[in-house]
């Protein structure tokens, strides 16, 4: 069951649920769990202060003020952090969730200056009263630490280094939130959502650009072992571009009455379009995908549990239809899940 459960992310940007028999836990919607208290920290709307040494990354120094708003999202299972700075004008944004296994918060970062989904992860030390950790997607040998230390409730001291395998420094870098009050976050927030996209984008985002708007999906599942009897379901889907045009967001409710909420983005480093997908049942996956002009198709793969894989395609049929197909193998090619995903672009004045 543990490996059904978490294959609810394969919607990595669609947003279907599992039905059909052995799948009474994925059917259950999802409920607002109890606010971790570690992450609850972090919530609120907060005034910034950087200072970035001179490092690799940053040689000469930088100083940077900003402004963030933190809220839950997702049921409680995540929360969202969305920050503006200045003077460079970098927008970011970065997801945080407990992970009961290890006992330790997960963050992905994203920003408009090309930070795709760097990873982190953290522990709480009580006596510290600080989370401290490490970046987890590094490349081999590179080593790194960070630390967010809250010395009261309206105070986040963050500290943050990096080095390459040849122990040069790349990035050393520190902070100081201070707590605003609540009624500023709105402005915050605002300031997030405008669209100014800078003119080194990759073109590879026109892709993506297809997808914007609004959304209707309906699910169709066919037999196969994890859902012998198939099914069927309903989401609505808002798609929308963030972070200056680098990322378009993907926000879905399921006829279940769960939510999930998917980050697309381009990789011109590794050439590849990659997404990151949460779910307020407490799921996340990451795939990555190559487009096809010819035939219209953005393909995704995905590496899952026990050896197995996902396979799943998005055709774009015409400006207002999307067709999405997903299909879970083992090594040996047996089906474990298959399905069909058509979406309709919802009239503007719906």
């Amino acid at each position: 069951m543990k490996t059904r459960i978490a294959l609810m992310v394969l919607a990595t940007v669609i947003g279907l649920q599992l039905t059909g028999p052995g799948c009474a836990d994925a059917q259950q919607p999802a409920a607002d769990v109890p606010k971790d208290e570690v992450l609850q920290r972090f919530v609120g709307a907060w005034d910034l202060k950087s200072t970035h040494k001179p490092a690799k990354w940053h040689p000469d120094g930088a100083e940077s003020t900003g402004k963030e708003s933190t809220v839950w999202a997702l049921k409680n299972r995540v929360i969202m952090i969305r920050d503006v700075s200045s003077p460079d004008g970098r927008k970011g944004l970065y997801i945080a969730t407990h992970d009961p296994q290890q006992d330790a918060y997960r963050f992905w970062g994203f920003d408009s200056h090309g930070l795709l989904g760097g990873e982190w992860l953290l522990k709480w030390n009580a006596e510290a009263s600080a989370t401290i950790g490490r970046a987890t997607d590094l490349p081999r040998g590179w080593t790194s630490g960070g630390q967010n230390r809250f010395p009261d409730g309206n105070t986040n001291l963050v500290s943050f280094w990096i080095r390459d395998d040849t122990g040069a420094l790349l990035l050393d870098g520190s902070g100081r939130k201070d707590r605003l009050p609540a009624a500023r976050e709105a402005a915050i927030v605002a300031e997030w959502k405008k669209h100014e996209p800078p003119t080194d984008l990759p073109a590879e985002l026109k892709v993506l650009g297809r997808m914007i708007g609004e959304w209707d999906t309906v699910t169709v599942q066919r037999p196969a072992e994890w859902t012998p009897a198939g099914g069927r379901s309903t989401a609505k889907i808002t798609r929308e571009w963030i972070l200056n045009g680098r990322f378009v967001m993907d926000t879905s409710t399921h006829s279940s009455g769960d939510e999930s909420i998917a980050i697309l983005g381009y990789d011109p480093g590794q050439k590849t379009y990659r997404s990151w997908w949460f779910n307020s049942l407490g799921h996340r996956n990451d795939s990555r995908g190559q487009w096809d002009e010819a035939s219209k198709t953005l393909a995704y793969q995905s590496k899952l549990e026990d050896g197995k894989a996902m396979r799943s395609q998005v055709r774009f049929a015409d400006a207002s239809q999307e067709v999405w197909q997903f299909q879970v193998t083992d090594a040996d090619g047996k089906v474990y899940l298959e399905m069909e995903i058509t979406a309709t672009r919802r009239p503007a004045n719906d």
